[in-house]
């Protein structure tokens, strides 16, 4: 008796998105919805925020993926995606470009040799951050530390000649 009352239950009508060939004809000439508006492209700034600041404070160790894609609370794919839209470029070439931001002012400013700047920024060698550097710079660190040293510093070898 239950069996039976079921399929009298349901609808004999077709469900609504099951095309047939009257209603696609009506779809072509009907004018099309307005779009619904998605979520915007990129990430949100509180989540960019959280990503930035993540990615200052652990400049000196590994920083990965997965890290950041957690501080913004996403899997790591939609992240990088994401990130890429927001910054216009990937997670990691914005890592790579802050540690040598960073190295800069170290390197004009400081008496500390190239491979003690390069480990505390957290490149694996003095020669990565040096192949680094150049590629981001256009020079080598030695090569920049001599152009631009820090106001009222003088370098051992610009002294004596």
């Amino acid at each position: 008796m239950y069996s039976a009352t079921v399929p009298s239950a349901r609808p004999v009508l077709p469900p609504a998105w099951l095309p047939s060939s009257g209603t696609r004809a009506a779809a072509s000439i009907a004018p099309a919805a307005a779009p619904v508006p998605g979520p915007a492209p990129g990430l949100g700034r509180a989540a960019l925020e959280r990503v930035l600041r993540h990615v200052d404070m652990h400049l000196g160790g590994p920083v990965t993926l997965a890290e950041l894609a957690a501080a913004a609370c996403m899997s790591r794919f939609h992240f990088a995606r994401r990130f890429r839209q927001s910054t216009g470029e990937s997670p990691m070439q914005y890592v790579m470009r802050r540690r040598i931001e960073c190295a800069m002012p170290m390197l004009a400013d400081s008496a500390r040799s190239v491979a003690a700047i390069a480990l505390e920024l957290g490149f694996f060698d003095q020669s990565h951050f040096t192949r680094s550097f150049r590629r981001l710079v256009g020079m080598a660190p030695r090569d920049y530390r001599r152009r631009y040293p820090a106001p009222g510093a003088r370098s051992a070898e610009g002294a004596g000649g």
